[in-house]
């Protein structure tokens, strides 16, 4: 669940601090133009924040860990290779929507578990959260600066695998 956490952050981190930028470099827009991006990640992640009690209750949490992880996977591929404005925030729409849910899906799988008491469980997921969140994105911004801010993206879309994979962690026991 911490890997979960720790993956899900990073990415929802790494976007919100280098989308812009990569608009930027990437489509040659305004900054006003770049800020939006940011905007349409940040709207999608609060709207499917909202829904993430419903969507986990028809769903379960193992499917909706796995079918959000490709729902930001299929983001990544948008933002890395289209270098079209639009589709690139339709790339941004679909992270936001992927990486929303996963923090509250492994919180609330890590207060069910069993073997562990839900405090202790909680704060141990909430701790590779927001060292993802944290961490995650200086950490990006290095890489970018010795290859390129796609690679940052690319990135991102390797660990939405890492999700997916780990996601038959949030069945529930």
């Amino acid at each position: 669940l911490g890997v979960i956490a720790f993956c899900s952050s990073l990415g929802e981190g790494g976007v919100a601090d280098w989308s812009a930028l990569f608009l930027v470099l990437v489509t040659q827009v305004s900054q006003a133009d770049a800020a939006l991006g940011f905007g349409v990640f940040s709207f999608s992640m609060f709207v499917f924040r909202l829904m993430g009690d419903k969507i986990i209750i028809k769903l379960g949490k193992e499917l909706t860990g796995r079918i959000s992880a490709l729902t930001a996977f299929v983001g990544s591929v948008l933002v890395i290779f289209s270098g079209y404005y639009l589709v690139i925030l339709l790339g941004l729409i679909f992270m936001g929507a992927g990486y929303a849910i996963l923090i509250p899906v492994c919180f609330s799988r890590a207060a069910e578990d069993t073997t562990v008491t839900p405090g202790a469980a909680i704060a141990s997921v909430s701790t590779f959260g927001y060292s993802g969140f944290l961490l995650g994105p200086p950490i990006l911004g290095l890489i970018a600066d010795y290859t390129s801010i796609r690679v940052i993206f690319v990135i991102l879309m390797l660990l939405t695998g890492v999700i997916f994979a780990m996601s038959k962690q949030l069945r529930p026991h």
